[in-house]
């Protein structure tokens, strides 16, 4: 039985045919091929000379791309929308059921033409449109459009789904409801085709490797704390986060701030630093190459701060826990999931952040205390526990298409 995945990742594709990606490797895909035998994505593809030292190998055995035009924004896509419609169409010809990875155009696209042929699609909801898009967090006039008809498209896919996967445990739930939910439990009853499989997973992946249990740290004179965000928009808010170190160091604190990651608003972020003299202290790691670099910068910082003004369940805080740092977020998304109300702070509140830093890095207790129970907490999301999860929804899902056949 074939499976189709649609998603909103770039891709890349070399002469030889290769696929390559930023952050998706070929085994990412075989969580799905425990279950199925071949399949087929539709992603954005990029064509490229060659791949550079960030890409790893996307492509395998038993998987086929539909290279989409690899477009990016409102404008082009609407200039590429015949194509898209005409390659998605052809791509699910190709398959008996599909798992879309939403929230995302193409998705939503994938959605429209398996809902005309009646094909079986579960969902894997990654995020919220309505916070991901909400005032603030992307500077672009079709912001508020985008963000109504993502919004809408979202709970009209949760209620016609065979089965839902949500990162979260309860916050994307509530807003994106399934129409008739069911757990494992009820699989067994009368009619449980016609429900809604219903779990949470996330699709971050912690295997042994990210696990570092270290109750205590020898810390420098000078504290240093680390953030992990993309910079291609502002809703990881490094902004703020530079704001805060500036008022933490007129308060006598001696702080450091190591950011990682890279995109189009990081000029802004160091022009801004430059502003609030305040250089010295932010240091632009830009995107490391691999989780091992990452987790070293992780198990040298003091403490680990997302003041993110939307998430998902983000898996920056979740490796961040695994290695036993202490962790300062806001309390969006499902982030609440994870960190205690202790640890949180509103988005956007900058004096909010600079008394919740303080607060903590004076108590060095208290960060031991934090570093503990982040590190359990983390155990949570090992790749055995959601592993099973997901093949209990592919099963489902695979078992709909059966019936009505």
């Amino acid at each position: 039985m074939n499976l189709l995945v649609a998603l909103e990742a770039h891709f890349f594709r070399t002469p030889d045919g290769l696929i390559w990606s930023e952050t998706i490797k070929y085994a990412f895909w075989t969580r799905y091929l425990q279950v199925y035998k071949k399949l087929v994505v539709i992603a954005r593809v990029k064509d490229v000379s060659e791949p550079n030292r960030r890409h790893v190998l996307a492509s395998g055995d038993f998987v086929e791309f539909f290279c989409l035009p690899d477009y990016t924004g409102p404008v082009a896509y609407i200039a590429v929308l015949p194509n898209l419609k005409k390659a998605i169409r052809t791509a699910i010809d190709a398959c008996n059921c599909a798992i879309l990875r939403v929230p995302g155009q193409i998705a939503t696209l994938a959605w429209h033409e398996l809902k005309k042929k009646n094909i079986p699609y579960a969902l894997e909801v990654c995020g919220d449109p309505w916070e991901s898009l909400a005032p603030g967090t992307i500077q672009s006039i079709f912001r508020p459009i985008a963000r109504y008809y993502a919004t809408r498209n979202l709970k009209s896919q949760c209620l016609k789904a065979a089965a839902i996967s949500y990162v979260t445990d309860w916050k994307l739930q509530e807003r994106y409801p399934a129409k008739y939910p069911c757990s494992n439990d009820e699989l067994s009853n009368e009619g449980w085709h016609r429900k809604c499989y219903v779990t949470n997973y996330s699709s971050i992946d912690l295997d042994e490797s990210a696990y570092f249990k270290k109750n205590s740290r020898k810390r420098a004179k000078s504290i240093c704390i680390l953030n992990v965000g993309s910079m291609t928009t502002l809703y990881k808010a490094q902004d703020i986060q530079i704001r805060a170190v500036k008022k933490c160091i007129e308060r006598g604190y001696d702080i450091k701030l190591h950011l990682i990651g890279g995109g189009d608003c990081r000029s802004k972020f160091e022009s801004l630093s430059l502003d609030l003299g305040v250089q010295e202290r932010i240091c632009f790691l830009g995107t490391l190459p691999g989780a091992e670099a990452v987790r070293n910068e992780l198990d040298k910082a003091d403490l680990f701060i997302l003041p993110s003004l939307v998430e998902g369940l983000p898996r920056a805080l979740l490796e961040a826990m695994a290695r036993s740092l202490p962790c300062i977020a806001t309390s969006v998304g499902g982030i609440p999931e994870l960190l205690p109300e202790e640890d949180l702070v509103q988005p956007g509140d900058v004096s909010a952040l600079v008394d919740k830093i303080i607060e903590v890095v004076s108590d060095e207790k208290r960060m031991e205390k934090m570093a503990i129970r982040n590190f359990e907490k983390a155990m949570l999301y090992r790749k055995e526990i959601l592993d099973e999860r997901r093949v209990k929804l592919y099963s489902y899902l695979k078992l709909c298409v059966e019936k009505e056949r």
